[in-house]
């Protein structure tokens, strides 16, 4: 399988302030990766160094092969990037900034096609300064499509979208993932890893912790299965001393604003200590369900539990 971005162990400091601290990621065809962190994690600094915004203080970045900085006119007909912040004069008309930029790349996407698909036909004559943050972000996308892209790399596409919107651009997305093309994102909506993602990465304190399929980070980082409760009292506490008896069975054991999570292997054990609650007559209704990615997400980095 071919290797669309390689990043070999980087770093990147802003002065003293260490920014990304040996940051290694492998997207290879036809993947759909998803990078998720919580603020200040790396993640937006990870995506402008990939497109060459940001002088490395070490380590290695290929996209297709392709130094990042060195070869960035190659590597412009070839890679489409939508960032956070708009790269187009605020006094330019949509249809202007869609036609200027066809012109630029012969190999074009096709302004109709795009104006469709991505409902843009309401705004062509607005200027981009005059547009909503989820119009913006609408056009952005359609210029980073309109050179028929081998590889896309998008800053939190739908962050400031509607929900008709959000859904809009990811069936986009879907579509043009199913059509082979090759994609990395990050986002903090955990939904939207689900929905368009084969890949995962996790990133806190400008390190990737995991890379990984969603169900691949659950079955390796916590279990089938979680007992979720809240604690209103000393009493309750008490109560939930026992489940410390079940290590075999549960992997993280965390309370946090009087939340209890347990992450369990098997429905039996759940049950067990579901049977142990109610002999402690315990008062609320403890929620039994399937673990999620966003479960795994907290555990990893710990920003949910004191």
């Amino acid at each position: 399988m071919e290797t669309v971005l390689q990043l070999e162990n980087i770093s990147l400091n802003f002065g003293s302030q260490k920014i990304l601290n040996g940051i290694t990621l492998t997207v290879t065809a036809g993947q759909v990766v998803a990078l998720l962190g919580p603020n200040g994690a790396g993640k937006t600094s990870t995506i402008e160094s990939i497109v060459g915004l940001h002088k490395l203080s070490g380590g290695n970045i290929q996209v297709l092969n392709c130094d990042p900085i060195k070869d960035r006119k190659q590597l412009n007909v070839q890679v489409g990037f939508q960032l956070q912040h708009g790269l187009i004069n605020s006094r330019l008309k949509c249809i202007e900034a869609l036609t200027l930029f066809e012109k630029i790349h012969p190999q074009s996407f096709g302004i109709d096609r795009l104006i469709e698909l991505l409902n843009l036909k309401e705004f062509l004559n607005k200027y981009f300064g005059n547009l909503s943050g989820g119009q913006q972000q609408r056009l952005m996308l359609a210029l980073a499509f309109i050179k028929k892209p081998r590889f896309v790399i998008l800053d939190e596409p739908t962050s400031d979208s509607d929900p008709q919107s959000k859904h809009l651009i990811w069936d986009f997305l879907k579509h043009y993932s199913e059509q082979g093309g090759t994609l990395l994102f990050c986002t903090h909506n955990m939904e939207e890893a689900l929905t368009l993602a084969n890949s995962v990465a996790i990133i806190d304190q400008g390190k990737i912790l995991v890379q990984a399929t969603p169900q691949a980070l659950i079955d390796t980082y916590a279990s089938p299965h979680m007992l979720e409760a809240k604690l209103t009292s000393q009493a309750d506490e008490i109560s939930f001393d026992g489940i410390r008896s079940y290590k075999t069975h549960f992997i993280e054991n965390k309370i946090s604003y009087k939340l209890l999570k347990v992450f369990f292997s098997d429905e039996q054990a759940t049950n067990a200590v579901l049977d142990r609650l109610r002999q402690h007559q315990y008062k609320d209704s403890p929620v039994c369900r399937a673990t999620t990615l966003e479960d795994v997400y907290l555990l990893l980095t710990g920003k949910h539990y004191i």
